[in-house]
């Protein structure tokens, strides 16, 4: 006869004063005291690598069980499962599908509180707009690509970057540009001041508008000097995800996780740029996984 531990995983990032984790804890022991069962409970308290989708607290239950726990028997129940606005008369869509991906991180099944104690049947849900175990990079890193990214011969440029925040604008600044002599900056006077002493220049900012590239565009031709525009074409949701993975992990920098409010700044402000603009050139940047096999694995899993 197969053996259960009973665990409640819970996202608890609101439990931000000593008055609100006490009352949780008192609620929570309000409603285990009427079990005739042990129960653990693990919560995360903070927008990090414990929060679902995430697994660190199925990890952490992994130790403190351990290796008695046999996936092929586990299952998660959990009611952020991705379903729409009306999947039963009168319901609101789910706050998330972050549990449902939770169950997919681990390899485990999943049910809703409805398929599981009521024995109804799955309903019709999405994982929301962006899934990144179906994502594929095997365009080419930029586009058109039938020409050199950047020619030895040309006349001091300014290129302008144009992308939403964590869609790998610096990496690439660094590796494809900077290396090749460009000077990094993300300030106009700074623009100015190097372009005046002939040198190319990389603006690494979001710059989602006309009117802020306007300035860089005025720089160049003021120091009769090419400019471009870098047009880094991910999707504000992938960026999202690339947000999420590399503040927790470690190996992919360990950054600050961005708050929701930058991705919706630059997704309200932005405009596409055009060669009206003033640009002698658009290339598109494409995002393209790199990195080690074991790492494009683990960015693929869900991790917001």
């Amino acid at each position: 006869m197969t053996s259960y531990t009973i665990a409640i995983l819970s996202n608890q990032n609101g439990l931000n004063s000593d008055k609100r984790i006490e009352g949780f804890k008192h609620k929570i022991g309000n409603i285990l005291s009427q079990l005739s069962m042990p129960v653990m409970l693990i919560a995360a308290m903070k927008k990090d690598v414990y929060r679902k989708p995430a697994t660190a607290m199925w990890d952490l239950l992994y130790e403190k069980v351990g290796s008695s726990i046999q996936l092929k028997d586990s299952y998660y129940v959990g009611d952020a499962a991705g379903r729409a606005e009306g999947w039963k008369p009168k319901a609101r869509k789910d706050h998330s599908c972050g549990d449902r991906k939770f169950a997919d991180n681990i390899g485990i099944k999943f049910y809703t509180p409805e398929e599981f104690f009521l024995n109804q049947e799955p309903i019709k849900f999405s994982w929301g707009p962006f899934i990144p175990k179906t994502y594929t990079s095997e365009a080419s890193l930029f586009s058109p690509a039938d020409t050199p990214l950047i020619s030895e011969a040309q006349k001091p440029e300014v290129i302008v970057f144009v992308g939403s925040p964590a869609v790998g604008k610096s990496t690439f600044a660094l590796k494809h540009l900077v290396s090749k002599g460009y000077e990094y900056v993300n300030q106009a006077i700074a623009c100015e001041n190097a372009v005046r002493e002939g040198k190319s220049v990389v603006i690494d900012n979001t710059n989602p508008d006309m009117a802020t590239r306007a300035l860089y565009v005025k720089c160049a031709k003021a120091a009769n000097a090419r400019v471009r525009c870098f047009w880094f074409t991910a999707p504000v949701e992938l960026a999202q995800h690339n947000n999420a993975y590399r503040a927790y992990n470690a190996s992919a920098g360990g950054r600050e996780l961005l708050s929701g409010i930058a991705f919706n700044l630059f997704k309200s402000k932005f405009q596409e740029p055009k060669l009206t603009e003033g640009f002698e050139e658009i290339r598109k940047i494409n995002f393209v996984l790199d990195g080690t096999e074991e790492e494009k694995i683990k960015w693929q899993r869900w991790w917001n």
